[in-house]
């Protein structure tokens, strides 16, 4: 199983890709939640992607963080993607909570 998870903007998301399972993180601090929720085994986890940016520095952080801490526990690689790229199969438009 590959785990990926972006807490990068509002709309969280976690996902594996072995069995079709999904979870959602409403706010960076569920994602440890939603990964328990999503993965039956961690030991089934071969590899990490995570979301990095851009979005908030805070949300960015904490997914970084649980992304090396999972990777170092579990002995897997981790490997970070730009969140734009990600929404680049459709148009890539993010809140700036500025009105913007």
């Amino acid at each position: 199983m590959i785990l990926a998870f972006d807490t990068a903007t509002s709309f969280g998301a976690v996902c594996g890709t072995s069995d079709g399972r999904r979870a959602r993180a409403d706010r960076a601090g569920d994602l440890l939640a939603a990964v328990d929720e999503l993965v039956g085994d961690p030991r089934s986890i071969e590899g990490i992607v995570v979301g990095r940016g851009p979005g908030s520095f805070t949300s960015i952080r904490i997914g970084l963080a649980v992304a090396r801490a999972l990777a170092l526990t579990l002995d897997v690689p981790v490997a970070g993607a730009s969140t734009l790229e990600a929404y680049a199969g459709a148009l890539p438009v993010i809140d700036a909570r500025r009105g913007e």
